[in-house]
């Protein structure tokens, strides 16, 4: 059935209750008003405020005030602790998955585009499982691919298809919208998408590194992947995941693997945001000088330093 534009703020109103299902609980929870000169519906954001245009057919469907940072949409409206949110495309869905008691997020600068510190964000809230939907179209399957990508490691992840029958384009509002915002057939009908889980592509291996004594680097030959395996696998089991590594942090009470170790040699929490090499991570844990840890990280590796190797001759 084809929509009509809203032509005054009431009709707006209206139309934004009857085509999306939201009750006024949840539109005055969420603080949506119309604004008739942006002939936009508009709602507060961290830093900001943002516009959905009436029209769903305009080409600048969404828009944010000047300064608005990106950011993880409704996470503010979901309980710390929880282990499982929905991540979805556009506040729409965000608001009727909320009014179902479906806990879910999206982010605000289009499919896929999260912000940098998303994983880190989700993980600090406690959740553990992230399950994507975006909309049916191809901008949505690789803003799905692109949003996966971002978040695993460290989150486990798993990509959702929408029922073919909504159409293209067709999103998770449309698919609570299709069910009459029946709050409870939504749920089920979430839980009985399609979905697949989300597994990195595996890089080629890396050529192997020169034997110690080739090293003549003597500024950052600890910087390495070998060398954070070395001096992590004295305080916590590691596991592999393609080409990175991953094990409890010890730098906090970590109850999961938040701690990955990267092929580059440096390593990041995703728990408490601990960032560095080996050597930062032994003068941290061991509350030992920069030379000292220097010393423990060769002998971790089963090797010598550059450096230690020119005081001893």
């Amino acid at each position: 059935m084809a929509r009509t534009v809203p032509s005054s703020p009431e009709e707006a109103m209206r139309a934004l209750q009857a085509e999306r299902m939201l009750r006024p609980e949840t539109i005055e929870a969420f603080g949506i008003r119309p604004d008739h000169a942006a002939r936009a519906w508009v709602y507060p954001v961290r830093g900001g405020v943002r516009y959905k245009a009436w029209d769903r057919r305009a080409s600048g469907k969404y828009w944010s005030s000047a300064g608005t940072p990106n950011q993880l949409y409704g996470l503010d409206r979901v309980a710390r602790g929880t282990r499982e949110i929905w991540l979805v495309n556009g506040e729409p869905s965000v608001w009727a998955c909320h009014q179902a008691g479906v806990a879910a997020v999206c982010g605000i600068a289009g499919e896929g585009n999260l912000p940098k510190d998303a994983a880190c964000t989700l993980m600090a809230h406690g959740v553990r499982h992230v399950r994507i939907c975006f909309d049916l179209d191809e901008a949505g399957e690789a803003g799905a691919l692109r949003a996966a990508a971002s978040l695993r490691p460290p989150l486990l992840v798993t990509i959702h298809r929408l029922p073919a029958a909504l159409g293209p384009g067709g999103d998770v509002g449309d698919l609570y919208s299709s069910l009459g915002g029946d709050d409870e057939a939504f749920r089920d009908a979430l839980r009985s998408l399609p979905g697949e889980p989300y597994l990195p592509p595996l890089r080629p291996p890396e050529p192997p590194r020169p034997p110690a004594a080739a090293v003549t680097d003597t500024h950052s030959w600890w910087r390495t992947q070998e060398v954070l395996i070395a001096v992590f696998a004295r305080y916590s089991h590691l596991r592999a995941t393609g080409p990175r590594w991953v094990c409890r942090c010890p730098f906090h009470e970590d109850k999961n693997p938040s701690l990955v170790l990267y092929p580059d040699g440096h390593a990041h929490c995703f728990g408490c945001g601990w960032h560095g090499d080996a050597v930062k991570a032994i003068m941290v844990l061991e509350r030992v000088p920069f030379k000292e840890a220097l010393k423990m990280a060769a002998e971790a590796s089963g090797r010598f330093s550059p450096m230690h190797e020119r005081r001893r001759r």
